[in-house]
């Protein structure tokens, strides 16, 4: 008898024995108040096919980044969520308020 009480005290001391304080809210993964504005980037070119895309951008501060899908995007907030012939459609899904957002190809004049 003496054997159970002892592991009963251990398995309430492990914590295992505690629930959830039912008057705290639930633990959640943070989001992100703010993310980067995609505003200023431009899609400047898309080469491949099927699965494989790569995308040329010029980002707001003039520089040209090649982005794929099986690489971060450069903000990493954001990520691609798929390629088109001539769009690449972006979300960022850790904000607080979910945000999306689509870059297609200008046509030249």
């Amino acid at each position: 008898m003496m054997k159970h009480k002892c592991w009963l005290l251990l398995w309430l001391l492990s914590g295992f024995g505690f629930g959830r304080d039912p008057f705290q809210p639930p633990i959640t993964t943070p989001c992100l108040v703010s993310v980067p504005s995609l505003q200023g980037w431009q899609l400047k070119g898309i080469i491949g096919n099927g699965t494989r895309y790569i995308a040329w951008m010029h980002e707001d501060k003039g520089r040209v980044v090649a982005v794929m899908r099986e690489q971060p995007f450069p903000l990493r907030e954001w990520q691609i969520d798929s390629f088109e012939p001539e769009v690449v459609k972006l979300s960022a899904p850790d904000s607080c308020h979910p945000q999306q957002t689509i870059l297609r190809l200008k046509e030249q004049a």
